[in-house]
């Protein structure tokens, strides 16, 4: 379960009826839930707002059912009064950004190895090319219950954070450096294009090297002019030491960009134009515009999740090198044409309605 847009400090937390937490680094762990099987345990993720059930064995439905009857949410403070989303979803963290669940992941090199070693003569491969990535995850869609699979299509802000919530409530707690589904359009030199998601979703988003790349125009669907356009550098995430995001504004109104998170300056050398000199190279993404390079995130050198651009070379997983190539980050969702397959589900609830209920005689809420 997820606090939709979960803020840490102005939402709650989620709880379990008669728990009792250990912390254990930056989340807190419960077992021997009331109610509940020795082998059902759960993770809270304080700076996340997600909360995660687990079993050592299978559990029939209806435990889960009463992991869920159990689950609270505590308010804090202006949150009592907030309207709230909560995402419940099965195996993997929901995504609700169009109404219907989508869910992502990372599939790391060796998963692919492993699973092609069949064809491959028992021989594993050092690298995992953009093609390789590309058609594995088109060929995953067995993995989880029949959803298609594709590399994933990162088009706003919230579809960004909620990959990062993905790695860092999974095994390895940070971000992993592996391709996403965007490369070079074959018919337009300099240009990147998704290439997967639904065909509305395959669209340019960006022309040019650096900070002297145009986004394109989400409703026009053509590249602006350099006038309409403004680089800033944009550090998102506490305590990071190297990576800033360069983020990019219109300058005009009545004009609105398509998302990227190109990777910026490193806090000494900078990529905002309106700070300094601009390095001529070595910083400010994309670097590369040719015919088959493509984009991956990356998390390896302090990288933060960035994107960057990556030359039509092969790259082995290894994190001393600017290029490092681990996996590739999957997209899941109901395939076209086909019913509604509902592992996750939104729940909308006013929290005003339910506020003398959360508060004590001195007005303080709990």
């Amino acid at each position: 379960m997820v606090i939709e847009a979960y803020t840490p400090g102005y939402h709650g937390r989620l709880d379990i009826q008669n728990a009792q937490w250990t912390k254990s680094g930056s989340t807190y762990r419960a077992t021997n839930l009331p109610n509940l099987p020795r082998e059902v345990t759960a993770i809270w993720y304080p700076d996340h707002g997600v909360l995660k059930y687990a079993s050592t064995v299978s559990q029939k439905d209806d435990v889960w059912r009463r992991a869920m009857a159990q689950t609270l949410y505590r308010p804090v403070g202006r949150s009592s009064d907030a309207i709230i989303k909560f995402n419940i979803s099965l195996g993997r963290l929901a995504f609700f950004g169009d109404g219907q669940a989508r869910f992502y992941d990372f599939v790391s090199n060796s998963e692919v190895f492993q699973q092609d070693n069949s064809t491959n003569g028992g021989v594993q491969p050092s690298f995992l090319t953009y093609d390789q990535a590309f058609d594995h995850a088109d060929d995953n869609n067995t993995a989880y219950c029949g959803l298609q699979g594709y590399l994933a299509n990162i088009g706003s802000e919230d579809e960004q954070n909620q990959h990062r919530k993905v790695v860092m409530t999974g095994d390895t707690a940070q971000w992993q450096s592996g391709w996403i589904g965007a490369r070079i359009d074959p018919r337009a030199r300099y240009t990147f294009k998704w290439e997967t998601g639904a065909a509305s979703e395959r669209q340019r988003f960006w022309h040019g090297d650096g900070v002297n790349g145009m986004p394109y125009d989400v409703s026009r669907n053509y590249r602006v002019s350099q006038g309409y356009r403004a680089f800033y550098e944009f550090d998102h995430a506490l305590n990071t030491v190297n990576r800033l995001q360069n983020l990019v504004q219109p300058t005009v109104s009545g004009v609105r960009f398509r998302y990227t998170n190109w990777a910026a300056g490193d806090g000494i050398r900078t990529c905002d134009p309106t700070r300094g000199s601009v390095p001529s190279s070595g910083l400010c993404e994309p670097r590369s515009s040719n015919i088959g390079d493509a984009a991956a995130i990356y998390g390896h050198m302090n990288r933060d999740g960035t994107w960057f651009s990556v030359p039509n070379r092969q790259y082995t997983c290894d994190s001393n090198n600017v290029h490092s190539i681990c996996g590739y980050y999957i997209e899941l969702q109901t395939p076209a044409n086909a019913e509604p397959l509902n592992f996750g589900l939104q729940v909308t609830r006013d929290m005003a309605r339910f506020r003398e209920f959360c508060e004590t005689s001195d007005n303080i809420t709990y």
